[in-house]
């Protein structure tokens, strides 16, 4: 219904960013991010899609930028995979970041953006039940609640000016209605586990103080790593997973250095390291 929609505003979502910001340093400045991110805030009507959006907008000396839209019309996710989110209910955004990293620890941004994503859920719905899915989802309950999908972008003079776009689909107040019936995964949002409407704004700034806080501990990888084995929803489980070097079986026993998922393809044998997958699927015992 029209009356239950918060629309989404750059104004509102500044404002309740500082207020976000202010209450942690002043009640839990432990949780504080090392500096936050001077982001700069869109939002538009309609864009194709908000990774390529934010990359169009952004000039080579902003560090932090991000563009949430209330609908795409070619957005996707892994795989070329159309989001469907309907106007008005959900978060869909790309945040753009210039990390201070060499490019082969990049792969840590996708695993720090879903940590932050994931306190976010469990935050709002005040517990800790939200998993990930390596290497790019966010389960509640064993339903998808969020997805990442983290691109490198480089300008015409190389590294010097790339950026990583970090985007993310929320379902924050889709109903069961809201899903298409045809589905891969189940599906769910924070007002179906928490029973009440959400203001995106609100919603849209824990995101970004979130993000601030993971990503600046991406040189501390180590820490998150524990903390993402920690919340695991493959962790000890048998899979399949989809490759380029084709279809593999066996039990994910961790991850490597930088965020890749370890897989043991049989008991004593080698263990397999996966920079990624077009598709994982958990085989139920």
């Amino acid at each position: 219904m029209m009356e239950d929609i918060s629309w989404l505003s750059a104004r509102d979502i500044q404002r309740h960013l500082t207020r976000r910001r202010e209450e942690i340093h002043s009640y839990r400045a432990e949780e504080a991010p090392p500096a936050p991110l001077p982001w700069k805030v869109d939002v538009l009507e309609v864009t194709d899609s908000t990774n390529d959006e934010v990359w169009r907008r952004a000039t080579p000396a902003e560090t932090a930028r991000v563009l949430f839209a209330e609908r795409q019309t070619a957005g996707r996710g892994r795989r070329g995979d159309a989001w469907h989110s309907p106007v008005g209910e959900n978060l869909l955004l790309s945040a753009l970041i210039r990390p201070e990293l060499e490019p082969r620890y990049w792969p840590r941004i996708s695993q720090a953006a879903g940590l932050a994503v994931r306190q976010v859920v469990d935050d709002a719905l005040e517990q800790t039940g939200s998993q990930l899915k390596w290497p790019n989802d966010v389960y509640f309950d064993g339903r998808k609640i969020a997805g990442i999908l983290v691109e490198r972008r480089e300008s015409p003079d190389g590294m010097a000016n790339a950026a990583a776009i970090i985007g993310i689909g929320l379902n924050v107040n889709a109903q069961k209605e809201s899903f298409p019936q045809d589905l891969a995964f189940p599906a769910t949002s924070l007002r179906l586990e928490s029973g009440r409407n959400w203001d995106r704004n609100e919603v849209a700034a824990r995101l970004l103080f979130s993000l601030e806080r993971y990503l600046g501990r991406l040189d501390r990888f180590s820490e998150l790593r524990e903390e993402i084995l920690g919340c695991s929803y493959l962790l000890n489980r048998e899979v399949t997973a989809e490759t380029p070097r084709g279809s593999l079986r066996g039990r994910v026993t961790g991850l490597a250095e930088n965020g890749e998922l370890l897989l043991e393809t049989a008991p004593g044998a080698e263990t397999i390291m996966l920079y990624s997958a077009d598709r994982i699927r958990v085989i139920e015992e």
